[in-house]
């Protein structure tokens, strides 16, 4: 990817950026990509960034929120710097609102203590041989399904299992209704894994 600069679609002429690997000075929202510019050119006395996603479940009947921002990065990389800064910040507020039971807010905020901000080291990608380029999670080196790591923010190992687990790791909660992801019709579906 190096050195491919900026590229616009062909078909409307919109600035293309990669999906995976960005460079620096891409982002997915055109308003990060404006304030990335304009900080670049001034101050520099704050970061900026993205989460890659959050998961957000309700228990009606258990009063509480499952909240999760997840941040997914290749096995290898270093997670350092501002973005883990920002993130362990992100993890501290959420963990706190866990412990403390809102004052005049409605039942729903009361969050669940598996809420929090969590590190996702998974190769994502496209998928080999793949006709129509679907992303998913690539084989390793050997051929075989690889194991994704789940990783709280203080660095400890939440979860190491095949990729369907992970899925279905992202909107567990207990007291709900599981849901499991089948890999066959590649969604989410009501009931326990096989």
């Amino acid at each position: 990817m190096s050195g491919c600069g900026r590229t616009f679609c062909s078909g409307c002429d919109q600035e293309m950026i990669h999906r995976d690997n960005r460079k620096s000075y891409e982002s997915a929202s055109a308003f990060g990509q404006v304030v990335w510019r304009l900080q670049k050119r001034g101050y520099r006395g704050f970061t900026i960034g993205d989460v890659d996603m959050y998961v957000r479940r309700y228990a009606r009947g258990a009063g509480r929120t499952l909240l999760r921002l997840v941040e997914q990065k290749n096995p290898r990389h270093k997670f350092e710097g501002a973005q883990r800064l920002a993130l362990h910040d992100l993890d501290v507020i959420i963990r706190h609102a866990v412990d403390c039971k809102p004052h005049g807010l409605a039942d729903d905020t009361v969050l669940d203590p598996g809420s929090g901000v969590y590190i996702v080291r998974a190769t994502v990608g496209e998928l080999p041989g793949s006709k129509d380029r679907r992303t998913g999670f690539p084989p390793d080196l050997d051929g075989l399904e690889q194991l994704v790591t789940v990783e709280a923010m203080d660095g400890k190992e939440v979860l190491a299992a095949r990729p369907a687990e992970v899925l279905e790791w992202l909107v567990d909660m207990p007291g709900m209704a599981a849901i499991r992801w089948d890999a066959q019709r590649k969604l989410f579906v009501p009931g326990k894994v096989a």
